[in-house]
């Protein structure tokens, strides 16, 4: 599961065009910040706590797949995701990620579909709505569709379907 989720973390950098040194470069700001901030650990890392409280959460999203989460205390995000869609309809697939603060990552390696996928995006407080782009990487010989994307909208199982309306209307006030 572990390497789903650095295959899906890899092929989120190397589409967004992110050079290693760039990475290496945005690690080092980033623990140059931390280290020159006032303000106490226990506050920094509430501040950087996952807006999805701890503990399991059912999500859908408007293609009719559903995502069972769990995320831990310090952020880390496992589960089920059961494709409404495509290759492997209905099957329990394990999912693996990260939440931190308002954003959100996770994998998901389509066993016995020739393809993983990873999710990156934000959590929108009141309603709570998973707004992600996503990259599906197939796992056939490089082609010129070898990698598909996408955006999805994740909402509580419990707000499907009415919910869904708040995701039409985030993706129609989209700066185009």
């Amino acid at each position: 599961m572990k390497s789903t989720l650095c295959f899906g973390v890899i092929l989120l950098l190397a589409t967004v065009g992110f050079s290693h040194q760039a990475v290496a470069k945005a690690k080092h700001s980033a623990q140059s910040n931390n280290a020159h901030t006032s303000a106490p650990k226990a506050e920094q890392e509430a501040a950087a706590s996952c807006q999805i409280p701890a503990g399991t959460s059912v999500w859908k999203n408007e293609l009719g797949s559903t995502m069972t989460m769990t995320v831990n205390a310090s952020g880390a995000v496992s589960g089920y995701y059961q494709t409404g869609v495509g290759c492997g309809v209905g099957v329990r697939q394990p999912l693996v990620g990260a939440c931190n603060g308002y954003g959100i990552t996770f994998s998901v390696n389509f066993v016995g579909c020739s393809s993983t996928t990873a999710w990156a995006g934000t959590i929108s407080p009141s309603p709570t709505i998973i707004r992600t782009l996503w990259h599906l990487a197939m796992g056939t010989p490089p082609a010129w569709n070898s990698i598909v994307a996408g955006a999805d909208c994740f909402i509580p199982s419990g707000a499907y379907p009415q919910g869904l309306a708040q995701c039409s209307l985030a993706k129609s006030t989209q700066i185009k």
